[in-house]
């Protein structure tokens, strides 16, 4: 079961974080010419053509998701810029770990993790202690 826990860990880090990228890249439009990046201030223009696919690629996952799951994502972006960076280094982590699982791993997992939600409270808890002592 501590297995179970630490990969619904995974799990969850690896959607905050993959919220996290497809934000950074949602728009109105598509990106502008003169478009800059937040850390080191390249210009669109200046991106390599593969950094201008990858960024056009989540700019079109992005587009295609429902309002409701956009909104979804921006609240938990807004969740993780509020965490210290210890947490949110933790999180980034944890989502890299998640991309070396195997799709059928990553399918297994949010099995388990969709079982563990189902969990009432005080089980939950109880495994919880037990993982800690």
């Amino acid at each position: 079961m501590h297995r179970l826990l630490r990969i619904a860990g995974a799990l969850f880090c690896c959607l905050i974080f993959g919220s996290v990228l497809l934000i950074q890249f949602a728009g109105a439009g598509p990106p502008p010419r003169q478009m800059r990046s937040p850390g080191d201030g390249k210009k669109w223009e200046n991106l390599s053509p593969e950094q201008r696919e990858q960024l056009k690629q989540r700019y079109d996952k992005w587009q295609s998701l429902p309002p409701g799951e956009k909104e979804r994502l921006r609240q938990r972006l807004d969740q993780l810029k509020g965490m210290p960076p210890e947490a949110r280094e933790l999180y980034q982590r944890r989502f890299r770990q998640w991309q070396r699982l195997s799709p059928d791993e990553q399918n297994q997992l949010q099995r388990k993790l969709e079982q563990w939600d189902t969990l009432p409270p005080e089980e939950k808890n109880s495994i919880r202690r037990r993982f800690r002592d």
